[in-house]
């Protein structure tokens, strides 16, 4: 089942985001990202162009993400969580898939503002349709059910990379 939910961070975790991703960005750590050209399966790069920068959070975030996972429900006290980082270049998404190695993935959207016309769209299969989820800033979406679900391109033209972070539950 997918799930969502709005303003899923404290104040102190975005503090804390807003730093770390700044520094990683801007900072002597900025070169060192996994590519999803080079890490992600074939199948999950079908018809997709562009690539997706990854890195995993400090363990100062990756903590504070996953209390205030807890602190709704997300996450059990005995679950490990896994917090990355994921930049989403222009001509980038990810092919349909379900996330069948994990219990939960959470996606929790970073952009300030997003424009549905920028695409990077959340899209899952409901039994007999589809859905999308329009990434909102602070709201995070919960796939508990390995739902199949893709990501649409991000557009060439759009004036920002798409940002979020990728929680993967255990």
């Amino acid at each position: 089942m997918i799930k969502t939910f709005d303003n899923i961070l404290s104040d102190n975790t975005l503090d804390l985001y807003s730093q770390e991703i700044n520094s990683l960005m801007h900072g002597a750590d900025s070169v060192q990202w996994n590519i999803s050209l080079f890490n992600w399966a074939d199948g999950l790069k079908d018809s997709i162009v562009g690539s997706v920068y990854q890195r995993e959070t400090s363990d100062v975030l990756n903590e504070s993400v996953r209390q205030d996972l807890l602190n709704v429900g997300v996450v059990k006290p005995t679950e490990k969580v896994i917090v990355t980082h994921y930049m989403w270049d222009r001509n980038s998404g990810i092919a349909l898939h379900g996330d069948s190695h994990i219990k939960r993935s959470v996606t929790i959207y970073m952009n300030e503002e997003w424009n549905p016309n920028w695409g990077g769209i959340f899209v899952y299969q409901n039994e007999d349709s589809w859905s999308a989820i329009m990434p909102k800033f602070n709201t995070a979406v919960m796939n508990d059910e390995h739902v199949k679900h893709m990501v649409t391109h991000v557009s060439a033209l759009s004036p920002d990379i798409r940002i979020t972070m990728q929680c993967w539950i255990n």
